[in-house]
């Protein structure tokens, strides 16, 4: 995993991850690095992976994590490989289709990864 991180407080998001049944964390984000990546995240000293969306905000969609996390609760998301880059979907079953695709995709990296 790379050693680039955010850290900050979460934010409320549309809830459209939820919806699609993978709930992301958000957090405010203005810097120029866009994409689908392998992700971290420390919340309550503990680290979770994941896979991390990055566009006008970062949302993180956590594995075998279900807690309900308020919002200003502090969070350091990880930056890992890049898996593609972000687009537009025409509908919803597509874009939870990728979503399920990446999340996929990353489960298998980490559990190859694994120490």
């Amino acid at each position: 995993m790379k050693k680039i991180f955010f850290e900050g407080e979460v934010i409320k998001g549309k809830a459209l991850g939820r919806t699609l049944g993978f709930p992301t964390l958000n957090m405010n984000y203005n810097g120029e690095l866009k994409g689908v990546f392998l992700g971290r995240a420390e919340i309550f000293y503990k680290t979770y992976n994941g896979v991390l969306n990055i566009a006008d905000i970062l949302e993180i969609h956590l594995f075998d994590f279900s807690q309900q996390i308020s919002p200003k609760e502090k969070i350091k998301i990880y930056i890992g490989e890049k898996i593609r880059e972000t687009r537009k979907f025409k509908t919803l079953d597509d874009l939870s289709s990728q979503i399920a695709k990446d999340v996929l995709f990353a489960k298998n990296w980490y559990n190859s990864h694994a120490n």
